[in-house]
């Protein structure tokens, strides 16, 4: 199995290389630069369509895992990677074109997810932990419903988290270590293959992204790693017995927590929640390294990832504990807006004085 992963590992980097040093032939398509909106902190013109390398590793590693697999479980994984390709296309799509609206790239991942429910027997989230929902998901249609927003609303949140390199990558690999031993605890083993997979398939793209950004992952591939995880976590909740949905809640706190802030914040200050902006807490913290010259400043993505990763590591260990998982996940959502609060006053601070020095 290790030789399988260093050879998906192998392919993702490869198809990066390609990608990387073929730029001249399509970067005109394929990049991103500066000037393209309010919320790009980079400087120059990178392609971002990493999440081709993503894909295509990934496709290896499936291709590779399947001969070695029980036929109806290498199905039940196609079916997942399948029902992904649409949300990966849209992605793909706005990444060439930056002209995809967002309600008809939101279309596509509530379509791909109902996909993937359908083709598995109608299959949805059946369990919240929450007596009177438990008693509405007990009715198919609602199951489903909520299982495709769920992976909607968490496609959409991991590309939110996009905008440092190596954050939305790293916060990948994170979730899925985590997923992937809580698979194996429970033994969902063949959950477990498909982590190790797409975490072979991002360490051979993060290579190309951190800390130094050649290639982004890119709407495509923040799409792929969001609504392939969304859909991991809610198949080990639901297929273990004794997980508590808090579980799912707590790996991917931090997704949830950014995006539920910013539409927050966006909503008070009368904008409209679905447009970009560079006031995420990883913008703010590359802004203060940058403004005291760290040694760092090149790898704002450090902060988040350390603030989340004891959380999201922890989760396997607690999956039947939901007390212990809500003091988790609170514990976090303490931490972010206490940090997202000293880093916004710095800030402003910062903006006040250099508009009081700038000449007349």
């Amino acid at each position: 199995m290790l030789i399988h992963l260093l050879f998906v590992l192998g392919v993702s980097a490869a198809v990066c290389a390609t990608l990387i040093s073929g730029r001249s032939l399509h970067i005109r398509v394929t990049g991103d630069h500066l000037g393209r909106g309010t919320h790009k902190t980079h400087d120059g013109i990178v392609p971002r369509v990493g999440g081709i390398a993503v894909l295509m590793g990934t496709l290896a590693g499936l291709a590779l895992a399947t001969p070695h697999l029980y036929p109806s479980a290498a199905m039940s994984l196609w079916v997942l990677l399948s029902g992904s390709f649409l949300i990966f296309g849209v992605g793909l799509l706005e990444d060439l074109t930056h002209a995809v609206l967002p309600g008809l790239r939101y279309a596509a991942c509530l379509f791909g997810a109902l996909l993937v429910s359908l083709a598995n027997g109608a299959f949805g989230v059946t369990s919240t932990g929450i007596e009177w929902l438990d008693g509405i998901l007990a009715i198919t249609a609602f199951s489903v419903l909520f299982f495709v927003f769920a992976v909607a609303g968490v496609t959409h949140a991991f590309n939110l988290i996009d905008g440092q390199n190596g954050l939305c990558a790293g916060y990948s690999i994170i979730t899925l270590l985590a997923l992937g031993l809580s698979a194996g605890l429970t033994g969902q083993a063949t959950i477990a293959v498909l982590c190790e997979i797409l975490i072979a398939a991002n360490i051979g793209f993060l290579a190309f992204n951190f800390p130094k950004g050649r290639l982004f992952l890119g709407d495509s591939g923040a799409y792929l790693n969001g609504a392939l995880i969304a859909m991991l976590t809610v198949v080990v909740v639901e297929g273990a017995i004794d997980t508590s949905p808090w579980f799912a809640i707590t790996i991917l706190v931090y997704p949830i927590t950014e995006t539920l802030y910013t539409i927050f914040r966006r909503l008070r200050s009368g904008k409209p929640f679905y447009v970009a902006d560079c006031h995420h807490m990883h913008h703010l913290f590359a802004r203060h390294l940058n403004r005291h010259g760290s040694r760092i400043e090149r790898m704002p993505a450090l902060l988040p990832l350390g603030m989340a990763a004891p959380i999201v590591l922890s989760a396997p260990f607690l999956m039947a504990n939901t007390a212990a998982l809500v003091a988790l996940s609170l514990s976090y959502v303490a931490s972010y807006a206490f940090l997202y609060h000293w880093l916004s006053q710095h800030d402003k601070r910062f903006e006040t004085v250099q508009h009081a020095s700038a000449p007349e």
